[in-house]
C-alpha cells in the first residue's frame, strides 16, 4: 500500500470514528428527548376543569404570546401547594405550543442531571447545546432535587447555560419566591437568583386536585361498596 493509500485509510478511519461518536451521542440525546412533553401523557387546556380561572386565562395569553416570550426571555415560574395543579398546567403549556410548532421539553432536573453525569466532556458540552436549543425547557418540581453539593452545581450548570443562552426556562416549584429570596446556601442562592430573573411567578390557586380527587375516590367506592 503506497503512501496516498494510508493517508486515504487513516482519514477514512478517522471519519468513521467521528460519525461512530456523532451517532452515539445522538442516541444519548434522543434517550433524553424521550422525556419530552411528547412522551408523557398529553394534558390540553381543553381538559382543564377551570377551577383556576384566572390562571386559566393567564397562561393561555403566554402561550398566544410566546413568539414575543421567546424573543425577550420571559419564562414563567408556577408555584403554589403540591397536588394544586402546577404539573398538569405546565404539561398544557408544552401541549399548546407544540400545536403552534415550537419545540418544549419537559423534564425534572433528577433526569436531566443523571442523563449527563455519565457522558464524557464532549459529550455533555454537545448535549447541553442541544438542551438549550429548546424553544422552551420546563423543569417540572424544582427544588425537590437532593441537596448536595454534586447536585447544586449540576444545576446551576443546567440553569445558568440556559441564561446565557438566552432562551426562555419554566419551573414548576413547592418553593414560594420569598422563601427562595432569603436563601443563605451561596449556590442555591445564584441558582434562585437566575430563575427568578428568568421567570415571572404565577402562583397556582385553587383547591389542591390530589385531595379532591381522591375524595371523589373514596365517595365512590364508598357507594360501590354500600350498593
Amino acid at each position: 500500500m503506497c503512501r496516498c493509500d494510508e493517508e486515504a485509510w487513516e482519514r477514512k478511519k478517522a471519519e468513521d470514528a467521528l460519525r461512530a461518536k456523532k451517532y452515539e451521542v445522538e442516541e444519548d440525546l434522543s434517550t433524553l428527548v424521550s422525556m419530552a412533553v411528547a412522551d408523557r401523557p398529553v394534558a390540553s387546556f381543553f381538559q382543564n376543569d377551570r377551577r383556576s380561572e384566572k390562571n386559566t386565562a393567564a397562561l393561555e395569553r403566554y402561550v398566544r404570546k410566546f413568539s414575543r416570550m421567546r424573543e425577550e426571555n420571559i419564562g414563567l415560574m408556577l408555584y403554589g401547594e403540591a397536588g394544586c395543579g402546577k404539573t398538569f398546567f405546565a404539561e398544557c403549556i408544552a401541549s399548546a405550543l407544540q400545536e403552534e410548532g415550537y419545540y418544549p421539553w419537559l423534564t425534572n432536573l433528577w433526569a436531566l442531571t443523571a442523563a449527563l453525569s455519565s457522558k464524557s466532556i464532549d459529550q455533555r458540552a454537545y448535549l447541553l447545546r442541544r438542551i438549550h436549543r429548546v424553544d422552551l425547557l420546563i423543569l417540572d418540581d424544582f427544588g425537590a432535587e437532593r441537596d448536595t453539593r454534586y447536585m447544586t452545581e449540576q444545576v446551576y450548570e443546567i440553569i445558568n447555560e440556559r441564561y446565557k443562552a438566552g432562551r426562555p426556562l419554566l419551573v414548576t416549584t413547592n418553593l414560594d419566591p420569598a422563601v427562595m429570596a432569603q436563601e443563605q446556601h451561596i449556590t442555591a442562592r445564584r441558582i434562585y437568583e437566575r430563575v427568578m430573573e428568568m421567570c415571572a411567578p404565577v402562583r397556582i390557586e385553587g383547591p389542591t386536585r390530589r385531595k379532591t380527587n381522591a375524595a371523589g375516590k373514596m365517595a365512590a367506592l364508598k357507594g360501590i361498596l354500600e350498593e
